[in-house]
């Protein structure tokens, strides 16, 4: 069941990067998730690439404090019982100033623990492109100013048992733009 509740975590990433003009600006990409009914859904997230019209791409590795792979619990992410929600930062750094159409986030793996199982125990889950394509068109300007964008993973409408029966779990993520604000 569907609920419309916001989850922030956050998570701080660096990253610097530079064009051959030198110009860059401040870019942020926050993530929230409604509920469901699981303890735990993990995602790992390899790495995230910015597109922009006539530009190469760029492309960054995301990272936890430790240097491991961006390990995300989803559920984290939401808020409950009217306590204000988290974001979970995904990246926040110096970015090529441009116009962006199109955010990639590629993830390694996925898995989820079932509700009320005390073990802990993580069941794979199996996706099929390995990759989440968000279209959204925002400007990074140079200097000072951050932009920030936020996106809802939904795990509730992500996570499926495969049809055949055979007790596979896929995860076809559900991903939406809520906002991009330049502050």
């Amino acid at each position: 069941m569907k609920k419309a509740l916001y989850v922030l975590g956050l998570l701080a990433l660096g990253f610097a990067a530079c064009t051959s003009s030198g110009e860059v600006g401040n870019f942020q990409l926050l993530m929230k998730d409604l509920p469901i009914d699981m303890d735990h859904v993990w995602v790992t997230f390899a790495e995230l690439t910015l597109f922009s019209e006539g530009e190469p791409p760029v492309t960054i590795e995301t990272k936890d404090d430790e240097g491991n792979p961006l390990r995300v619990d989803l559920l984290e992410l939401r808020e409950i019982e009217g306590e204000k929600a988290k974001l979970g930062t995904i990246f926040s750094g110096s970015v090529p100033a441009g116009t962006y159409t199109q955010i990639r986030l590629i993830l390694t793996k996925a898995a989820y623990v079932a509700f009320g199982d005390d073990t802990d125990t993580e069941i794979d889950l199996f996706v099929p492109s390995g990759e989440i394509k968000i279209p959204v068109e925002f400007t990074i300007e140079e200097g000072d100013d951050l932009t920030t964008v936020t996106i809802d993973f939904d795990a509730e409408s992500s996570v499926h048992v495969h049809p055949t029966g055979k007790g596979l779990y896929i995860m076809r993520p559900v991903v939406t733009l809520v906002s991009v604000v330049t502050e």
